[in-house]
């Protein structure tokens, strides 16, 4: 599904503005869903397209978006041998039409999104939509538990390590990440144990720690007791999650503009040409269920 991002401008200064760079000049946010939604028989998807000139002129102004937003333009959505015509819904908003087959939105896909502006002049951009598979067939993790020498408290109370003993052994595991593809998770620190509660006595869960290098994720593991942990738990599961992202998605929150505007670096963070803006598709998530073992 392809979201719309309206531009919500304020300031209390008068923002310094070079009007020549700006003013001919078109604003585009584009995301793609690769998400299925079964649930759903017919939907429509949005992109947005607003008129630079107007968001300088009026940069600190909230007047009525009619005034920002491009209408007249011609936009299309295609790939392989497909090609999708965008409905023009006024104020800037351009829409897929209801039949449009959404499954057709996969991973490690090209996509490509051109644009005829209301004067006439044009913008592309091409994207890869992001992927992650596994190279290597594995389903065990092996595990050898440092100990918690140090903890570090959450504003709710849980506690997770801040220091170990050491690293006695890293377990990996394979990724390839598509082009234009960036790992979000796992994140830094995860845990795994019996309880999923709180509870006082630690030394039931064993926490992960990962890090990513070339296309390895390297894992490290940390419990208050290993002793007792490789006593009570020599086999059991664990779910790993794995989420990525387009290397444009990042981007979307620095246009969702809040106290500065012009923005400095808007042609860095654009990947359109004959435009500003981001075409970008939504986050996705995968997970993989691993055998526990403790490394003798």
């Amino acid at each position: 599904m392809v979201f719309i991002f309206l531009i919500m401008i304020g300031c209390d200064n008068n923002p310094v503005i070079d009007r020549d760079k700006f003013a001919d000049y078109y604003l585009v946010v584009a995301v793609i869903s690769t998400f299925d939604y079964p649930y759903l028989e017919k939907y429509e998807e949005y992109i947005s397209i607003k008129k630079m000139r107007y968001l300088v002129d009026l940069a600190f102004d909230r007047e009525d978006s009619v005034i920002f937003g491009a209408e007249n333009c011609e936009v299309s959505l295609s790939y392989d041998d497909s090609s999708y015509q965008f409905e023009d819904r006024g104020k800037g908003l351009y829409a897929l039409p209801l039949n449009y087959p959404q499954q057709n939105i996969t991973y490690g896909k090209e996509y490509r999104l051109d644009i005829t502006f209301e004067d006439g002049s044009k913008a592309y951009s091409v994207i890869t939509t992001p992927k992650i598979t596994f190279p290597e067939t594995k389903d065990t993790i092996f595990v050898s538990p440092d100990s918690v020498l140090e903890w570090t408290y959450e504003p709710w109370g849980a506690r997770s390590p801040f220091t170990v003993t050491s690293i006695n052994y890293q377990d990996t595991i394979r990724i390839q990440l598509g082009d234009e593809t960036i790992l979000t998770s796992p994140g830094t620190t995860s845990f795994f144990g019996p309880r999923f509660e709180f509870q006082e006595d630690t030394s039931n869960y064993i926490w992960f720690t990962y890090r990513l290098v070339n296309d390895c994720l390297l894992i490290s593991s940390a419990t208050a007791s290993p002793a007792r942990f490789a006593q009570e738990h020599p086999i059991d599961t664990i779910n790993i999650e794995f989420g990525i992202e387009h290397s444009a998605y990042k981007n979307l929150h620095i246009l969702d503009f809040q106290d500065i505007w012009p923005i400095k670096n808007i042609a860095e963070i654009s990947n359109f040409t004959g435009a500003y803006g981001v075409f970008t598709s939504d986050p996705y998530h995968t997970s993989k269920k691993y055998v526990l073992k403790v490394k003798e």
